[in-house]
């Protein structure tokens, strides 16, 4: 199942370039050149995993092959795109793109969820039909399919994550990708139980629960706060107008909004009444206190003065 969640921080240590923006994609996965030969070679298995259940699948007439190798051409595709969208989103902003290429990973999560959907469209009438006419099949071949995409799973995403510590919305994609793999143990199971209980209408319940698995990483690619401007998930709101207020002189936080511009930066705007002081000089502090505070990587603040008061919160700048 492809996943495109929404990221602002990698897996594990930042890897920052020179115009201290992270190198990582919307799988929260540094894309650096130690880490892409693990991308290509991931993508090549799921090829020949996707190949290898479909062709066994409509050999042995299984259902659930067929649904786990949509699934996992699903899983490959996300993949794929989120390497290759990796580099625009880091090209700089020119002409009639001021901001780049940042939505690219948001377009990628509308196309993803438009393939799923027309792949539901295809595997629903073999999966209601084996629902109906149960037919024999190979539980050791299905076992030992899902086997091999458990371990694919479970390989790329330890490679990928290897020497780094999940954290923030980064975690999400380290999640992500071993959700894949626990399904497919899920359908290795169901395969042991084909071939030592002869139980046939597993595999038509397996590929009923594969369509779920499809159709709920699909609703989530379509959901409004995914195509749409979303907010930061990882920054609190409270904590941002808590901190603004506790600056110097800072009297009123007004007009306080912050979001996602793409998986990578945050954005903030903010309008505030403050003492008089060096506008100049508070703003970059400020702006270069909230890239490190809260990794909000662009900020605009408008500023009101105030008569000083010894009452003001912070007291004066």
């Amino acid at each position: 199942m492809a996943h495109l969640p929404s990221y602002d921080d990698a897996l594990g240590s930042e890897h920052r370039g020179p115009d201290n923006r992270l190198r990582v994609n919307q799988h929260g996965l540094i894309t650096d050149g130690r880490r892409n030969w693990v991308f290509s070679f991931g993508l090549m298995l799921h090829v020949f995993l996707v190949l290898a259940e479909a062709g066994a699948g409509a050999w042995v007439n299984s259902a659930a092959l067929l649904a786990d190798a949509g699934r996992n051409l699903g899983s490959g595709a996300g993949l794929g795109l989120a390497w290759w969208c990796g580099r625009p989103v880091l090209r700089p902003g020119r002409g009639r793109y001021p901001y780049g290429f940042n939505r690219l990973p948001f377009q990628v999560s509308l196309y993803t969820a438009l393939g799923l959907c027309a792949l539901l469209g295809f595997l629903l009438p073999a999966t209601v039909d084996h629902l109906r006419h149960p037919q024999p099949v190979n539980g050791l071949l299905v076992g030992l399919l899902a086997g091999a995409g458990l371990l694919l799973h479970t390989a790329t995403a330890t490679l990928l994550v290897r020497g780094q510590q999940p954290r923030g919305n980064g975690r999400r994609g380290y999640q992500y990708l071993f959700t894949d793999a626990l399904v497919s143990l899920g359908v290795m199971l169901g395969g042991a139980l084909l071939y030592f209980a002869g139980w046939q209408r597993v595999d038509a319940f397996l590929a009923v629960g594969l369509l779920g698995v499809i159709a709920f990483g699909g609703w989530g690619l379509l959901s409004p706060g995914r195509l749409l401007r979303p907010r930061a998930l990882d920054v609190n709101t409270e904590e941002v107008r808590a901190f603004l207020l506790g600056q110097p002189g800072v009297r009123e936080v007004n007009k306080l909004r912050i979001w996602a511009i793409n998986p990578l930066d945050t954005a903030l705007s903010v309008h505030l009444v403050r003492a008089r002081g060096d506008d100049s000089a508070f703003k970059e502090y400020l702006q270069e206190a909230l890239r490190q505070e809260f990794n909000i990587s662009q900020s605009t603040v408008q500023l009101e003065h105030e008569t000083y008061s010894p009452d003001s919160p912070g007291g004066g700048y």
